[in-house]
């Protein structure tokens, strides 16, 4: 019966899931030079048809140059047309060597460019997608996330509520996080909360970010990206020793993401799976625990798109399983009956990756300040600091665990 609810939850999942992707996917831009002009500024002097652009796009400097033929500023500002001719094109990123468009003279057709761009469609994604799409859309790479939340939120629970001569029922925890994000001349706001079913071993995580990239001139504008993920887990476990609260146990994710950009409006799926362990002990006024989770993660982009970004769609289709394991340790002293400081320290670290760039290793630090409301809810408020390569994130988080 059990396993049969659990077929149905998840058939119900997948279904959510297809349709809340479905309208994104279809809807975007179908082709890179039109997703380009969306960056141009429209409201400045075009110069006998010029229109330059010179920004950023999810993190990749771009510098991209079309002339229309007719002389005239008559045209589609936001589309190739027939008269449009691309004399410029240049990608770059960090220290990669850039990709340039070998424009012939007097410019490139829309057909021309539309060629270049599926025959370098590795490259380009690369550039675009160096990491994973959720981390150059919303500067935190999904699965990366679940794993640090599934680890401190659950399988490392430091506040989570133990309730003596109590009937066995269903426990939930909550947390709502609001973090602060830099890195390669992005910036992001995010918002994020999660609920945890412990004894339906079950949790749902929710985030919204928005990122702002580059500055705006008098031709580029600086572009926007709002994306909406959602994500839910399956993660029972066994018990190994009740001493040391030692726990293994599997972990089984899926999710997607909503993304509107300036330019490129999508959606994505992301699913993956593997297995954690957790420990911990009390020590009369000090708790210490330890955790780790070692995940297989994909994204996948459903529905084809008309034009050549279908190209780059397909590369993250196909892209090889990525690796990373999750480890963490807690550690709480106890003032008061009611009242104790916490501290948390968790590290990511990828060992396979899909793209040319390996995702770079992922260190969060936390401190916080736990408090028993009427001697049963623990409350957890704290501070949580991030550092991956070059990003830098601060947050404030709210942590509660309640019973039903």
């Amino acid at each position: 019966m059990a396993l049969r609810h659990f077929a149905l939850r998840a058939a119900a999942c997948a279904a959510v899931l297809i349709v809340a992707t479905a309208w994104p996917a279809r809807a975007q831009t179908g082709d890179l030079g039109d997703a380009l002009l969306g960056l141009w500024n429209n409201n400045s002097t075009t110069a006998k048809g010029i229109r330059s652009v010179d920004g950023s796009l999810f993190g990749a400097h771009v510098d991209f140059v079309v002339k229309n033929l007719s002389g005239t500023n008559t045209f589609d500002s936001r589309k190739l047309g027939s008269e449009d001719r691309i004399t410029r094109f240049v990608i770059s990123r960090g220290d990669r060597k850039p990709l340039v468009y070998d424009a012939p003279d007097g410019g490139g057709t829309k057909e021309e460019f539309n060629q270049f761009v599926r025959d370098n469609a590795p490259a380009l994604r690369a550039f675009l997608f160096p990491t994973s799409v959720s981390e150059s859309v919303s500067s935190k790479d999904a699965a990366q996330n679940h794993a640090q939340q599934f680890l401190l939120n659950t399988a490392m629970a430091l506040t989570a509520a133990r309730r003596i001569n109590q009937p066995n029922r269903v426990g939930a925890g909550g947390m709502f996080e609001v973090e602060s994000l830099s890195s390669d001349g992005r910036s992001a706001l995010a918002f994020q909360g999660m609920y945890d079913f412990e004894g339906a071993h079950l949790s749902l995580i929710g985030r919204y970010s928005q990122q702002q990239e580059g500055v705006a001139s008098s031709t580029t504008l600086a572009p926007s990206t709002r994306s909406v993920a959602f994500a839910s887990d399956f993660h029972p476990s066994v018990s190994l020793n009740k001493d040391l609260e030692w726990r293994v146990g599997i972990d089984a994710r899926t999710g997607f993401l909503l993304t509107k950009a300036s330019t490129i409006d999508f959606g994505s799926i992301d699913y993956g799976g593997g297995v954690w362990t957790s420990a911990r002990k009390d020590f009369s006024r000090v708790r210490i625990g330890v955790g780790s989770l070692l995940q297989g993660s994909r994204s996948f982009i459903p529905f084809s798109i008309d034009g050549d970004l279908q190209v780059l769609a397909d590369g993250i289709n196909d892209a090889p399983i990525a690796w990373d394991v999750t480890y963490g340790a807690i550690g709480g002293y106890a003032l008061t009956e009611k009242t104790s400081l916490n501290g948390k320290l968790v590290q990511t670290r990828p060992f396979n990756s899909p793209s040319e760039a390996l995702m770079p290793n992922t260190t969060i630090v936390m401190g916080s300040i736990s408090h028993l409301i009427a001697g049963l809810t623990p409350v957890d408020i704290g501070y949580k600091y991030t550092t991956s390569g070059g990003l830098r994130a601060h947050g404030i988080f709210v942590q509660g665990n309640y019973g039903w």
